[in-house]
């Protein structure tokens, strides 16, 4: 277990309590691992039809929830655990600053890491949820542990490198190459407006264009495969599960996923040396975070999302400003959370979030068994495309709100959730205490 007296100087300082817990990190956890449902529950209720707005909100109130995920949600939630998971390689790794540490430090640390991927290729295949993110963010975490003992400035520069180097190997590109076909589609359609015969060039730009145009309206073939999969029995949930997650995770798409996490985790864990994560800065550092990032992140965000409020094939914004505009609001989220926990009644009112993260494992796979093995598939209740956008949203309030308390509950009787214990039994190669009766005033486990 890490305590406070563990810590490297600038990790006390970031925060370390007496109890061997970090207040902030655990609000921050759980705010963001509640969060990520309001996101998740759409796919996984609505289906990949889900993704065209223009087709599938039909009220005001679908178009309000829209755009609040959107601008405030949509990647910050994963943002915030990516920081979070730098920070807490930081914590785990403290103690191998001492000369007999490294080696045993190194071999919890891998297998921690190695044990978190087994999870999510087991989560995204035969738990049926093909969006998980903890194979990406075990691979991810494999290359942080050499890193530990950079200075926050190099783990920064670092970071930021990597999310430049994504905008510039992927999205800069993807941007010019749909600009210049917009270009070359307008000029062969002025052309045969003309009377003139398109170049082969022009009429292959066209032939593109077309293709391109048929991911503007709702795919009904596909939807009703999908259809007939999600409310089938497992097997058919697991055929459809199983070839989303090879699509996600194979490819251009893994490697992205992969530098994109990792360089957010060496971003959090510069943060954690600087005291930033650990809510140790005075409450102007947080006001002045959390305007600066939303002044920064929400414009670009609205810009991004605006195009995606009608049909349209015009170049994304996106496409160069999307690590942007998130890891800027995730920022902002850091620094209003942080912000209200400076107030005796914003710590008071954030204690049970704090519950929900300190069990973030227990709760994320929580999610998935209520809405992938209860609410949705045709093995269960089948309410597979029954809602609309706001009514997933206020089923995934109400699942938070009962997480929450369930979180609350279980922790007045045990130490960590159970899957935590999982985790950090597998971890330790140890059976790990579980009930707070078996520990009389042992702290709680740290990150």
């Amino acid at each position: 277990m890490v305590t406070e007296a563990q810590f490297p100087p600038a990790a006390r300082a970031a925060g370390a309590r007496a109890s061997g817990r970090i207040e902030a990190l655990d609000v921050l956890r759980g705010v963001a691992i509640l969060g990520i449902l309001f996101m998740n529950i759409v796919p996984m209720g609505m289906g990949d039809a889900a993704m065209l707005p223009w087709a599938l909100a039909e009220t005001r109130a679908d178009w309000a929830y829209w755009w609040f995920s959107g601008l405030f949600l949509q990647g910050t939630q994963r943002g915030l655990l990516e920081l979070l998971f730098g920070a807490g390689m930081v914590i785990l790794t403290a103690r191998a600053t001492r000369p007999d540490a490294p080696v045993a430090i190194a071999d919890v640390y891998y297998r921690r890491t190695l044990f978190l991927t087994v999870f999510g290729l087991v989560l995204g295949t035969l738990l049926l949820f093909p969006g998980e993110i903890l194979f990406v963010y075990g691979l991810a975490g494999l290359a942080l542990f050499p890193l530990r003992n950079l200075p926050p400035r190099a783990l920064l520069l670092a970071g930021s490198a990597g999310l430049l180097a994504i905008t510039l190997a992927m999205g800069v590109p993807r941007y010019v190459e749909r600009a210049r076909l917009v270009e070359t589609v307008a000029a062969a359609q002025a052309k045969q407006a003309a009377g003139a015969a398109p170049s082969a060039a022009e009429k292959a730009a066209l032939e593109k264009w077309a293709e391109l145009g048929k991911n503007l309206k709702v795919d009904e073939a596909a939807l009703a495969k999908e259809r007939e999969q999600r409310l089938g029995g497992y097997a058919s949930n697991l055929a459809w599960s199983t070839e989303l997650y090879a699509r996600f995770n194979s490819g251009a798409e893994l490697l992205r996923g992969v530098i994109e996490a990792f360089s957010v985790m060496l971003i959090g864990a510069a943060l954690l040396k600087l005291g930033v994560l650990g809510g140790d800065r005075p409450a102007r550092f947080y006001l002045l975070l959390m305007l600066g990032g939303y002044a920064l992140g929400l414009p670009l965000r609205y810009a991004e999302a605006a195009p995606f409020v009608e049909p349209t094939l015009e170049p994304r914004l996106g496409s160069l400003t999307y690590d942007l505009s998130r890891l800027a609001t995730s920022l902002g989220h850091v620094g209003a959370v942080c912000l209200l926990l400076k107030s005796a009644t914003g710590a008071r009112a954030m204690r049970p979030i704090a519950a929900a993260g300190r069990m973030a494992f227990t709760t994320y796979l929580g999610q998935t068994l209520i809405l992938q093995w209860l609410l949705f598939p045709g093995f269960a209740l089948g309410l597979w495309g029954r809602f609309g956008l706001a009514e997933l949203g206020a089923i995934a309030l109400a699942i938070g709100v009962a997480q929450v308390l369930f979180a609350v509950a279980w922790l007045r009787a045990y130490r960590m959730g159970p899957f935590e214990w999982a985790w950090r039994s597998l971890t330790y190669l140890e059976r790990q205490p579980m009930r707070r009766s078996s520990a009389p005033g042992a702290p709680a486990p740290a990150e």
